[in-house]
């Protein structure tokens, strides 16, 4: 990790975590799509889990799900947050993915459901994830993708540049699905298969989406980012861009996110 490039504050992301836990389930509507699709996706495999990983769970939407399915027996649910998983009565521990503490071959399934756009080294998180799952036994992540916040990110542009004459980056940048299928075969995983959706939600008010985004934690924290709130001058003009560049006919903005999801399987052979 020493040599990797921290694009990420992973302190800010745990205080901004901490800070959302209180009143999350008032924003957890995408974390609940993100976890219905992980259990589609998980409903597919004919086969059941003993032993099952949750990493960046927030407050285990995708664990409950999952119990639900009769698919897995197990489940230790892990967070970089201790107050996110407060509500949590099930195993769980405090981890960061970027170092992932479980023993080589310790789970026959390890699920990830809108967290891992926020680590700095994916490569060798998988890898490490890699190593704790036993043969035969599957990775299932999915994360938030390139096009996510595509019309917020050009409206704080746009707006920035109008009025102070320069730009910070305000959004976080997010890999595609191209990036996402490279990083599983860098990892070591077989039977790879990656895809992408977007999801489109519509606000009366573009500064309801900000506020949606700090509910969920999931507000900037990127290592170079500005210190300064942005200011409300900034904000008042984008929301303006916004109408003007994605409102419809009825008077709703568009918010895309990106969903991109990850399968692969350790061979059976796996040293």
């Amino acid at each position: 990790m020493n040599n990797i490039q921290k694009v990420f504050d992973r302190k800010s992301l745990r205080l901004h975590r901490d800070r959302a836990s209180a009143k999350i389930y008032e924003y957890d509507f995408l974390f609940k799509v993100l976890a219905e699709r992980l259990s589609d996706k998980l409903l597919d495999v004919k086969r059941s889990f003993s032993m099952v990983l949750e990493l960046g769970c927030h407050q285990q939407i995708l664990g409950a799900a999952l119990q639900s399915t009769g698919k897995v027996k197990s489940i230790i649910s892990c967070d970089i947050s201790e107050k996110m998983m407060s509500g949590i009565n099930s195993e769980k521990v405090v981890v960061d993915e970027e170092f992932i503490p479980f023993s080589k071959k310790s789970f026959d399934l390890v699920l990830s459901s809108g967290s891992f756009h926020w680590v700095n080294d994916a490569p060798g998180s998988l890898i490490q994830i890699r190593n704790i799952i036993r043969p035969d036994g599957l990775i299932l992540i999915n994360f938030f993708g390139g096009r996510t916040l595509c019309e917020l990110r050009y409206c704080l542009v746009s707006a920035e540049e109008q009025i102070r004459g320069g730009v910070t980056q305000r959004v976080s940048p997010f890999a595609d699905v191209k990036d996402a299928g490279q990083l599983m075969q860098r990892a070591g995983f077989s039977s790879i298969v990656t895809d992408s959706e977007e999801v489109v939600i519509r606000y009366q008010e573009p500064i309801n989406l900000m506020y949606d985004l700090r509910g969920m934690g999931e507000t900037n924290a990127i290592s170079e980012r500005s210190k300064h709130f942005t200011s409300s001058a900034v904000i008042k003009r984008a929301c303006e861009i916004y109408v003007d560049q994605f409102g419809d006919y009825e008077g709703l903005s568009k918010a895309t996110f990106e969903i991109i999801t990850m399968t692969g399987w350790v061979e059976s052979n796996a040293k």
